[in-house]
């Protein structure tokens, strides 16, 4: 699966920083790249998103100061560098890395060196998660005095891997063939970015503050039976209808579903402001659309009244089931 389908609509260009002086600069909550980046987290995290709590979002500035504009031009560089060495194909990845406050600023002072960093598991290397695996990020990040915790959203270049095993005493790629490593490599979930080449392959571009509730249980608990009825990816759901609406209403879909997956509202209640936002020929359209491309699970077209309900699906909040019990709004 393409990770880039994963960062919906979020602003990654660190030109958007050229006015700015300031090295982190503070998301307001509820602009569209706060909610598209909580959005991206919670669905990365699934069913810790009721657990976790995002206190604050910041952005790097890549144009603060000149050695923050030479971080941003070598890492421009390299991209074109391990482009060329790999046919035209750099391998751009997005990924999260946890560190802890001091190491935030010790990233936004010098980049992502060896400075301060032990030995890891994969050797003398930086381990990135990958987009689908933030909740392993999460769980490894360690809680401040205050039971904060900061993880960081990175573009990294990847070029060609290598499999990389946990106990490596490498130091750098095995040949010259290979740029990086991974875990897996057929669903890497970990990139292995040795350190020799981490001030040049990984940008650093919003830092998460996050709290996580280790004796939560939910705020809210969805009391319904699991519907039989067919479903269709949340995701899906909204990349098809960001097609006809909206940047506005599609930031005020995934608001809702945030409180969803943090379990502030119920299922009936996401749907319910889905088909006011929507309205009900709209949503019919895009998931019968699904439903005759056969991208939803469901061998038959269903009938109008059970695409207006969409009941619960996994608790991450990743699906859509199409069930007749929710009421007209």
């Amino acid at each position: 699966m393409d990770e880039s389908s994963d960062s919906e609509s979020i602003t990654y260009d660190p030109i958007a920083d050229q006015s700015e002086e300031e090295h982190l600069i503070h998301l307001d909550e509820g602009s569209e790249n706060h909610v598209n980046l909580k959005h991206q987290f919670f669905q990365g995290i699934g069913p810790l998103s009721d657990r976790c709590s995002v206190v604050a979002i910041q952005r790097f500035s890549h144009c603060s100061s000149a050695m923050a504009r030479a971080q941003l031009e070598s890492f421009r560089l390299y991209v074109k560098a391990v482009a060329e060495k790999n046919d035209g194909n750099p391998n751009l990845k997005i990924g999260w890395y946890t560190t802890s406050d001091e190491g935030v600023h010790r990233i936004v002072k010098n980049g992502f060196d060896s400075g301060g960093i032990p030995t890891g598991p994969f050797g003398f290397s930086l381990c990135i998660h990958g987009v689908f695996s933030a909740s392993n990020c999460v769980l490894s990040s360690s809680a401040d005095a205050n039971g904060l915790r900061r993880i960081i959203l990175c573009r990294v270049i990847l070029g060609k891997t290598e499999l990389v095993l946990p106990g490596s005493n490498q130091y750098g790629p095995s040949s010259e063939e290979f740029d990086s490593g991974v875990d897996n490599l057929q669903f890497p979930r970990k990139y292995i970015v040795w350190y020799s080449d981490a001030k040049t392959r990984v940008l650093p571009l919003y830092v998460l503050v996050i709290r996580l509730d280790t004796q939560s249980k939910g705020r809210l608990k969805e009391l319904v039976e699991r519907p039989r009825s067919p479903w269709i990816s949340i995701k899906l759901l909204i990349s098809a209808l960001s097609c006809s609406l909206s940047s506005s209403k599609i930031c005020l879909i995934k608001k809702f579903h945030i409180k969803y997956m943090e379990r502030k509202i119920s299922r009936l209640q996401l749907v319910t402001h889905l088909r006011k936002i929507v309205g009900d020929e709209s949503l019919i359209s895009v998931i019968r659309n699904f439903q005759d491309k056969g991208d939803a699970v469901a061998p038959s077209r269903p009938s109008r009244s059970a695409l207006l309900g969409l009941a619960r699906g996994p608790r991450s909040g990743d699906h859509c089931r199409a069930a007749a019990q929710a009421p007209h709004p």
